[in-house]
């Protein structure tokens, strides 16, 4: 997997953003996935909210 790039997501935030491109093998084909992932903070915890999949 690479990080393409974040937005907020510290200590001090509340919602943070991460692009990421993941390369992987299924069936002996390689495919990638890339998605820009929203995520928000819950209980102290960083949650995934939801993602937009790039073509």
């Amino acid at each position: 997997m690479e990080i393409g790039a974040t937005t907020e997501g510290t200590t001090f935030h509340q919602h943070g953003t991460v692009t990421f491109t993941a390369r992987y093998v299924h069936g002996g084909t390689p495919g990638t996935l890339r998605e820009h992932s929203r995520f928000a903070r819950h209980e102290g915890a960083w949650v995934y909210v939801d993602g937009d999949v790039a073509e």
